[in-house]
């Protein structure tokens, strides 16, 4: 056997604090967490009407990374977001930011009743229903008519609180929320006093909707 190297322990010690010198800020890069830029569109108890625009500056600089709507009861909404420096103010719509995918509460499903039952919705061709379902609202958009979803009976059969489908007759199913987690086309960067226009496309039965942005500093 060799000779045996003994480091005193005063010696070991300098050794061991000289050799851990890298701490973690120093290699692993500072994520900011995304947090929620929140905006709330309010009709006053009617309708929201189309064009309403509000107005945000935004005082950092920051990425979007989704984006959800959230209503006071189900229905349909189209919001764009409009995006220009403090200089500009305010945006216009050729400024902007959603490309041809604006926040939207649309119909998730649509068929054709195929049965007539009092306060029921039956369609045995699209087997499409679900548990989710209830608390969506139902328009028959044959004539124009509305009931909320009280209970889910199978994929083919809803409950409904008003007797508005027959047979034949076509429905669209509205829910109170979506989200977009894709942002397909959109310019999601947002400069620090960058001015957002949210502005009101279209709005049906909806009469508060929160928009949610969630953002990650840069």
């Amino acid at each position: 056997m060799g000779p045996i190297l003994i480091i005193p322990k005063q010696k070991l010690q300098k050794t061991l604090i000289g050799t851990v010198s890298i701490s973690l800020s120093d290699t692993v890069p500072k994520l900011e967490t995304p947090f929620g830029l929140e905006l709330i569109i309010d009709g006053g108890g009617s309708e929201i009407a189309v064009n309403t625009i509000i107005y945000r500056r935004i005082p950092f600089s920051c990425e979007i990374i989704s984006a959800s709507l959230m209503a006071d009861q189900c229905g349909e909404i189209v919001v764009d977001i409009w995006k220009d420096i403090w200089a500009n103010y305010p945006p216009i719509n050729d400024d902007s930011i959603t490309a041809f995918a604006p926040l939207t509460i649309e119909a998730v499903k649509v068929g054709t009743a195929t049965a007539t039952t009092a306060d029921h919705l039956i369609d045995t061709t699209a087997d499409q229903f679900a548990v989710t379902d209830i608390g969506k609202l139902v328009h028959n958009t044959t004539d124009n008519t509305y009931a909320l979803i009280t209970a889910y009976n199978s994929d083919t059969d809803l409950t409904l609180d008003t007797d508005i489908m027959e047979s034949a007759e076509s429905y669209e199913i509205l829910p109170a929320n979506s989200e977009d987690i894709n942002l397909v086309g959109w310019n999601k960067s947002i400069v620090a006093n960058d001015v957002l226009a949210y502005n009101v496309d279209s709005c049906s039965r909806i009469t508060r909707i929160t928009i949610v942005l969630v953002v990650r500093k840069l």
